[in-house]
Parts: C-alpha cells; sequence; structure tokens
C-alpha cells in the first residue's frame, strides 16, 4: 500500500501559509552559470521545477517517468543524505546516465518539499 496525501485540513492550511510566506529556493549550476529558482508550489518534483523555471541541460524526454536519465543531476554532497533513497528503477537508468557519479540522481525522482528549501544542483555539461 502507497501512502495516503494527509487530507487533514489543519495540516494542508499550516503547510500553505508556510510556502505562501516563503517560496522554497533550489539553487541550479550548470558549467559557469549560476542561479537560483522560486518553487511556489510544494511537492513538484526537481525535473518539473526546472523545466518550468527553464533551466538548461534538463531535458526529460520522458517526462519524469524514470526511463530516459536525461534529468540527470548531480546533489550537493551536503545535502544528498536528506534525500530519500534511491530506487532500483532509478539506479537503473543512472547505469545509462552521462559521467555519473556517486551523488547523481534523475531529478524525476525528487520531491521538493520545505525540508529542501536551498537545496544546491549542479546540471551535468550534457545528458546522454
Amino acid at each position: 500500500l502507497g501512502m495516503r496525501p494527509s487530507r487533514d485540513p489543519n495540516l494542508i492550511s499550516a503547510f500553505a501559509a508556510a510556502i505562501k510566506a516563503r517560496r522554497l529556493e533550489l539553487g541550479l549550476t550548470q558549467e559557469d552559470l549560476a542561479g537560483r529558482i522560486e518553487i511556489d508550489r510544494p511537492f513538484i518534483t526537481l525535473m518539473e521545477a526546472a523545466r518550468q523555471n527553464g533551466v538548461q541541460g534538463v531535458v526529460a524526454q520522458c517526462g519524469g517517468a524514470c526511463a530516459c536519465a536525461t534529468c540527470h543531476v548531480y546533489i550537493d554532497p551536503a545535502w544528498f543524505a536528506k534525500l530519500d533513497p534511491r530506487e532500483e528503477m532509478e539506479e537503473g537508468m543512472l547505469e545509462t546516465a552521462w559521467e555519473s557519479r556517486d551523488n547523481s540522481r534523475l531529478s524525476c525522482q525528487i520531491h521538493i518539499t520545505a525540508d529542501l528549501d536551498g537545496l544546491q544542483v549542479t546540471v551535468p555539461q550534457q545528458q546522454r
């Protein structure tokens, strides 16, 4: 059985108020370019946030189905342990990613939550 989202109106309103009061920010780097993106909708994936903000290098050919590895990113080592662990399907796709490293993740598998405010990510120079 999968986890179901909370339907507790108090919890939902408290989280919505926290998001309205302060947007979540993520730092993304690619080659010599650095920037920040703001997220005002929690629970979207890092891939969706990158695409919505025009981040170059996050191709996402499969649209987030964990089937292509073209949304491959490097997570800052200080943040890596704060993410949910990789699942077997993601591990398999990372074997095909361009220059996969120990801190590689598929951005379609990272769901943005308030705990990830300030997450630092590097986009590879190319995707496979």
